[in-house]
């Protein structure tokens, strides 16, 4: 009987499998935020590029809502301490004291407190 080596395949040193642009093509275009209850109830209004209110409501412990718009989010948060605010995938942490009231602008290229 005769024994049969296998050769092994030839291995591809070629790197066309990846792409370095996938963090780019993957990133949501516009802006993103993320809001998370963390301790206790908030109100949270959200408001759009063209000023429509597109939110508003109680966010309590638990409860997490995602916004987006193309260009512009306008947040205001009625017990700042008590929701985490993540914006175009950055953690952006709690937003103020409890009880505070805060009003943020949100841009697909900052965040800004004001």
């Amino acid at each position: 009987t005769k024994v049969h080596k296998a050769t092994p395949a030839p291995t591809s040193t070629s790197s066309t499998t990846t792409n370095s642009n996938t963090v780019v093509a993957t990133k949501t275009s516009g802006v993103n935020v993320i809001i998370t209850g963390i301790n206790g109830k908030s109100w949270v209004g959200i408001q759009d590029a063209t000023g429509t209110q597109i939110f508003s409501g109680r966010i309590s412990t638990g409860v997490k809502q995602t916004f987006t718009d193309k260009q512009l989010l306008n947040v205001t948060v009625g017990n700042a301490a008590a929701v985490d605010l993540n914006v175009n995938g950055r953690e952006m942490g709690v937003p103020g004291g409890v009880g505070e009231v805060v009003h943020l602008s949100f841009t697909p290229d900052q965040s800004s407190q004001g």
